[in-house]
């Protein structure tokens, strides 16, 4: 009997293991792994989602971060500023599970932000033009 229990369990967790595997692979092609820093100036403010004008983003400095929040990234990602002001193309969010979002410019004035999970794959996937004053 116990040997029967060990093996459902040795085989769960195989099963369990290459889910999360090929998943991770299959995330690295969903989503580019491009990281570059980004001037936050060019980020504060108002942007529009190119589709719909009425989901817009927002990124605002709260101290050492630059904070990006709207629909549908209403959990407020955070991007930390180094010493010359630039943030990292890439973020996380402390979530179960892990949620993260990468900023891209396709073109000098098109925001592309892609939100996604290692587990349920793109949550969102964007552009955005910078609202004018």
């Amino acid at each position: 009997m116990k040997n029967k229990t060990y093996c459902f369990l040795i085989s769960r967790i195989i099963i369990c293991c290459t889910f999360f595997y090929f998943n991770g692979i299959s995330q690295s092609v969903l989503v580019p792994n491009i990281e570059y820093t980004i001037d936050s100036k060019k980020l504060i403010g108002e942007w529009h989602r190119i589709d719909s004008s009425s989901d817009n983003i927002r990124f605002t400095e709260q101290g050492r971060f630059l904070s990006l929040s709207g629909a549908p990234f209403n959990d407020g990602f955070q991007f930390e500023k180094d010493t010359t002001g630039n943030i990292n193309s890439a973020s996380g969010f402390v979530h179960w599970p892990p949620v993260y979002c990468n900023l891209y410019f396709p073109s000098k004035d098109t925001l592309h932000v892609i939100s996604y999970s290692s587990m349920y794959g793109r949550i969102a996937d964007h552009l955005y033009v910078k609202a004018t004053k």
